[in-house]
């Protein structure tokens, strides 16, 4: 009796790593990345688009600011740092017109793979770029970005 016990434990212990390491052999986040961006369109929505790529984004919101320059008075348009997406909060910012300049969500999936959503003051998509990473510091000079 207890050698069947002890055969079923190394039985499932040896399924249990044959379905991790299965797992981890199919990870491809930077394919993840591609098919995620690949789906988000302009004019989506704020949800559409969390319900695509999901909450683990950053938050980088998007302001106007005036500075002086040869003492002339100028507005420019600056980017804030990225921060946790909080969801609710940005709903909130775009009911209550907190978003006047749009906003951007950052999608970070490995070294290589990054893509900004840019988005208008009502919450609708503009454009979806890609990021850069630091996978970028390692390219040779000439070599060609990935889209």
């Amino acid at each position: 009796m207890k050698k069947l016990v002890a055969l079923l434990v190394v039985v499932g212990l040896g399924v249990g790593v044959y379905y991790a390491i299965q797992s981890f052999a199919n990870f491809d986040p930077d394919k993840e990345g591609a098919e995620v961006k690949a789906k988000i369109k302009p004019g989506m929505t704020f949800d559409e688009v969390l319900a695509i790529a999901g909450e683990n984004g950053k938050y980088q919101g998007i302001s106007r600011q005036k500075t002086r320059v040869n003492n002339k008075e100028v507005e420019e348009i600056v980017t804030g740092t990225p921060v946790d997406l909080r969801p609710n909060n940005i709903r909130n910012y775009i009911k209550n017109g907190n978003v006047s300049e749009g906003f951007n969500l950052i999608y970070t999936y490995s070294a290589r793979t990054a893509f900004l959503v840019a988005f208008d003051d009502g919450g609708k998509v503009i454009s979806v770029e890609r990021e850069r990473t630091v996978g970028d510091l390692f390219k040779s000079p000439g070599e060609d970005e990935e889209e």
